[in-house]
């Protein structure tokens, strides 16, 4: 349920479920002087994050620290993913 394109402003953050667990990156949508090769560069950064409570995730490599989390509407349904001071609104 939490796979899926979250969008924040010029950013767009993409979830993807890889061996059991989630992995996230971000990417530039409105960035024009902003490099090709820096844009390539700053794409390839992903995160691979477990879970360390309901819907709040910390990096695999360091569980100890929450860097993400999920944000349910009044339904139950994820609407929002929040990363770093990043709160990004889900897509699809």
């Amino acid at each position: 349920e939490y796979v899926g394109r979250y969008a924040a402003g010029q950013w767009d953050i993409e979830v993807v479920e890889k061996n059991g667990r989630l992995d996230y990156g971000m990417r530039l949508t409105d960035a024009p002087e902003v490099t090709e090769a820096m844009r390539t560069l700053f794409e390839a950064k992903r995160t691979e994050a477990v879970f360390i409570d309901v819907d709040l995730l910390a990096v695999a490599a360091a569980p100890g620290s929450p860097v993400g989390a999920f944000i349910r509407d009044a339904s139950g349904r994820i609407e929002f993913f929040r990363t770093g001071l990043r709160l990004a609104t889900r897509l699809h």
